[in-house]
């Protein structure tokens, strides 16, 4: 139990360091969890405690997603916000898709690819929209927008994928995700719940979020991929110019003014907590491998880490 407890702190300290340089607390919690796992470390970890405790990281994350979607907002901007998302999601799925079916995969684990990098990163694309006061800006609600609808389309997606790896079969466990997601909307919409969901979240995030993210980190073993360093350089840059793209045409589509457009499509380029779960959800189906899940996490953590600093001088200009 100390190593647990050692890891939730050393979490939480990188995490809080990697965000005094302007990245994502997410990226410092996955660092610990490389720190603590078989590429450094290799502590001996209770691996079932930790994988509960993960679990209920991702739902609290779900119904926290659940809580962030503002009907009011998705409705001022849906007609640009839904190409943005739908084109944005579009593109990469198709290439990714491809890509796997070309490398004779199966047409599942290629959909499955395709969905992890149709996700956007909410909480990414809100710090870096704050820094640039554009939170309640048009651009920024239509940014907002479009992530929430690519997190729904890639929820939807998920649970679909895990039916389907079960057999056809109902597991309910595999529809908690999407539970919690729907929860979460349903009670952003009664005040009694404010102070609980504040509380819920509050705690979640200090910890079974950090352990949720630290045992990405647990699974990653940085040896194995040494020897794919070309292929996670190149699946890297496809997943930043087929995000960006897709949601950049969408934005001219839809009339808006190139700079503009460009600044819609950066924001939808990191994958971060949503690509995150699902990779999660399809290493416990044993739908991936566990090279697969360290090779597809190391691309989502890049373009997680390059995004914001795509966004900052394209924001920049915007002012």
């Amino acid at each position: 139990m100390l190593v647990v407890i050692c890891l939730v702190l050393v979490a939480l300290l990188v995490g809080w360091l990697v965000e005094k340089i302007h990245l994502p607390a997410v990226i410092g919690q996955i660092l610990a969890g490389l720190l603590f796992g078989p590429s450094l470390l290799n502590l001996d970890l209770p691996t079932d405690w930790l994988h509960w405790a993960g679990e209920l990281g991702v739902w609290v994350l779900m119904y926290e997603a659940g809580i962030a979607v503002d009907a009011q907002l998705l409705k001022a901007n849906f007609k640009i916000a839904n190409r943005v998302a739908w084109l944005g999601a579009l593109v990469p799925f198709t290439v990714f898709l491809i890509i796997e079916l070309s490398l004779q995969q199966s047409l599942l684990i290629a959909s499955f690819s395709g969905l992890v990098f149709a996700a956007t990163s909410i909480s990414i694309t809100l710090a870096v929209l704050g820094s640039h006061h554009q939170l309640g800006s048009r651009l920024g609600s239509i940014i907002l927008g479009a992530a929430i609808i690519d997190d729904i389309i890639a929820i939807i997606g998920l649970s679909g994928l895990t039916l389907l790896t079960s057999g056809g079969n109902v597991n309910p466990a595999n529809l908690l995700p999407l539970v919690c997601f729907i929860l979460g909307f349903i009670s952003r919409r009664f005040a009694p719940f404010e102070a609980f969901n504040h509380g819920l979240v509050s705690i979640a995030t200090w910890t079974v979020i950090p352990i949720f993210f630290a045992g990405i980190g647990l699974q990653i073993n940085l040896l194995t991929l040494k020897s794919n360093l070309g292929p996670l350089v190149i699946w890297t840059i496809i997943a930043i110019i087929t995000k960006m793209l897709g949601a950049l045409v969408a934005s001219k589509w839809s009339g808006l003014p190139t700079i503009e457009a460009a600044a819609i499509g950066s924001g939808m380029i990191a994958r971060g907590e949503m690509a995150l779960v699902i990779l999660s959800a399809g290493l416990a189906s044993h739908l991936i491998t566990s090279n697969q899940f360290g090779f597809y996490t190391a691309v989502v953590t890049l373009t997680t880490v390059i995004a914001p600093f795509i966004m900052e001088p394209l924001f920049k200009r915007l002012h």
